[in-house]
């Protein structure tokens, strides 16, 4: 970041900064704004598998100092082969939001539940707007 901003004209603080992230990615990008608490104002999570290392995620939410004022969850019916986990897909996002907000109950969440989306970019790639307006607003 440092490095970019000094090259470009950009807004900084974490109103303007964002991170996000889609699958694994967003499971590091959560990890990395619980991490450097201050940094970005706004989280992106797509299709985050919550699942993994027994839902650490929940707990290192419910630990976090501080998180972004802005964070959007978003995740499709259909996220992997296991009709299983996909029956629990919506209930976990929003185990998130719970754990997310007893850390920082100031925290904006929004939680997308998209029916039939699928673990890919194309999910991704329609729910990025919406996503964006969110976090950032209408653009000047």
């Amino acid at each position: 970041m440092p490095e970019i901003n000094r090259r470009f004209r950009t807004k900084i603080g974490a109103n303007s900064t964002g991170l996000g992230g889609a699958s694994y990615g967003a499971y590091i990008a959560f990890y990395t704004v619980a991490n450097r608490p201050g940094v970005f104002g706004k989280l992106l999570l797509e299709s985050t598998p919550l699942y993994i290392a027994d839902f650490q995620i929940l707990r290192d939410a419910e630990s976090a100092k501080e998180l972004p004022e802005l964070i959007s969850i978003k995740v499709g019916t259909k996220e992997t082969p296991d009709d299983e986990v996909n029956l629990r897909v919506g209930e976990n996002a929003r185990k998130l939001e719970a754990s997310i907000h007893k850390s920082s109950p100031h925290v904006q969440t929004r939680v997308v539940l998209q029916k039939d989306a699928e673990h890919n970019s194309e999910a991704w790639k329609g729910r990025f707007p919406n996503a964006l307006k969110f976090l950032f607003g209408k653009a000047d």
